[in-house]
């Protein structure tokens, strides 16, 4: 195990480098010293100790934190990891910020090594002799969004941002579960403004966009309030909102240890099936405490184009991001060279979620097929059969679905070279044991495994004829060589 400073040599060393204690003048290497004894309590797996060095200014973010340092520790049976710093330090309030690289090689309970690199952000307190870390984040490793502090994105038509005190920090999309988002984190407090955007298939109103927001928000909470739903204009938008341009916000609140409880709050900016969500959260006493910053922050916000077409308006996020248009019910992705053709008569829907791309078509009769393309697992080099079939398998197993005994003419569940070249298979699943009522008994898969890509058509036919419909159309998956 590498390890060139002892903890206690290190926490010496990091005492003496402290110059001053001024958090502005907290030197790369203090810190080097700090992550050298986190990476050692890392590979020794004791999580307990890792988290107690923190004294977190955002108990959430270092939650996060724990449970993914869990889940690397409960996968691997050995581990190592070197942390470096790639930037800083750079002052926010009374916290002195570096940007970390972690390059960690994973060992897997059945002798499977992984690597894995994660970028964060790293909060430190300087008080006097003792350097404290009060918060981490992961962060994507690219940040071309943000220009000159603010999270900007001309495609999704918005700008935020470059309000002192605040952090922005980029998240991965397949965390966010959006097209693309960033967390705007209130250095020193606990107080959080996520940024998501998010495109619907059919244009809701921003009333019930942050309802539906907001309800879904308050499943996972106990005891939590959702308050009554109510206007919002975003300031740089109230002498005179763009035409097409909807927005409202909703707030919802949580019990909490202190008097004023928790707080959610969703604002929510509509353009016919574009979304802009802004969810602000945090202590309701640290949350008054921050309303000056706040209001400067949704200041911030605003429309780059006022005067776009509102379906040009979800369009351009799609092609931008995602790579995907609809001609009819084919589907084609200009960004990965896919494309594909979904059953005739069926209502194609571009759908946003962890995948690389996802679409979706909807069938008269309730029947539903799905394309995903899912770029390689963090930690591969490429796909691989065994990968794809092992994350099939499970994927479906937790669902209790299993192959059919007697599968159709033409599906071959086995690994074979398909009409454009790539390693596909194709099975029919039956679900075995009890479910909800109305949950499809059979689902159809099909598998193209690409050394980057791995694409699944997955669905269901309500009727013998539509799952026949749904079979068919694999043949018309393709990627441009």
């Amino acid at each position: 195990m590498r390890r060139a400073v002892s903890s206690q040599a290190a926490a010496a060393l990091c005492a003496a480098l402290l110059c001053n204690g001024a958090a502005s003048q907290v030197g790369t290497t203090a810190v080097q010293a700090l992550l050298d004894q986190l990476d050692e309590r890392y590979e020794r797996g004791d999580v307990r100790g890792y988290v107690a060095a923190f004294d977190p200014d955002n108990r959430g973010a270092v939650a996060m934190m724990q449970r993914r340092i869990e889940r690397q520790i409960a996968a691997s049976r050995s581990r190592e990891r070197t942390s470096t710093v790639l930037a800083g330090p750079t002052s926010i309030g009374e916290r002195t910020m570096f940007r970390v690289r972690h390059d960690i090689q994973l060992v897997s309970q059945l002798g499977v090594r992984r690597t894995l690199v994660e970028d964060t952000y790293l909060a430190l307190r300087a008080d006097g002799s003792q350097l404290t870390p009060t918060f981490a984040v992961e962060m994507v490793p690219e940040m071309d969004c943000v220009q000159s502090d603010k999270f900007a994105c001309p495609a999704c038509n918005y700008e935020v941002g470059g309000v002192d005190g605040f952090l922005c920090v980029p998240l991965r999309s397949e965390r966010s579960l959006a097209l693309e988002s960033a967390s705007f984190y209130l250095i020193g407090t606990d107080v959080v403004c996520d940024v998501h955007v998010q495109v619907q298939s059919r244009p809701q109103t921003a009333q019930r966009a942050a309802r539906s927001l907001a309800e879904a928000f308050a499943e996972l909470a106990p005891a939590a309030e959702v308050g009554l739903v109510t206007a919002w204009v975003p300031p740089a938008h109230a002498d005179a909102p763009p035409a097409g341009m909807d927005s409202a916000q909703v707030v919802v609140k949580l019990r909490g240890d202190s008097d004023a409880g928790g707080r959610a709050v969703f604002r929510v900016v509509t353009f016919g099936g574009l979304q802009h969500i802004l969810l602000t959260r945090g202590d309701g006493e640290s949350l008054d405490a921050a309303a000056a910053p706040l209001r400067a922050l949704y200041a911030s916000y605003s429309l780059i184009e006022r005067d776009r077409d509102v379906v040009e308006a979800a369009a351009l996020p799609l092609r931008h991001h995602l790579g995907s248009s609809f001609d009819g019910v084919r589907y084609d992705n200009a960004r990965f060279g896919v494309t594909f053709a979904g059953p005739a008569g069926w209502r194609p829907e571009h759908r946003v979620g962890g995948a690389r791309f996802r679409a979706r078509w909807s069938a008269p009769d309730g029947s539903q097929l799905w394309l995903n393309g899912y770029g390689v697992p963090t930690g591969s080099a490429s796909w691989t059969r065994r990968d794809a079939d092992r994350w099939i398998d499970d994927r479906f197993r937790a669902r209790s679905l299993y192959p059919v005994s007697s599968q159709p003419d033409g599906v071959d569940p086995g690994w074979h070279e398909g009409a454009g070249g790539a390693p596909e298979r194709s099975v029919v699943l039956e679900l075995r044991g009890e479910a909800p009522p109305g949950t499809p008994r059979r689902r159809v898969l099909h598998v193209q495994l690409h050394e980057d890509l791995l694409l699944i058509v997955d669905g269901y036919g309500v009727s013998l004829e539509s799952e026949q419909a749904a079979l068919a159309t694999r043949a018309s998956l393709r990627r441009a060589p």
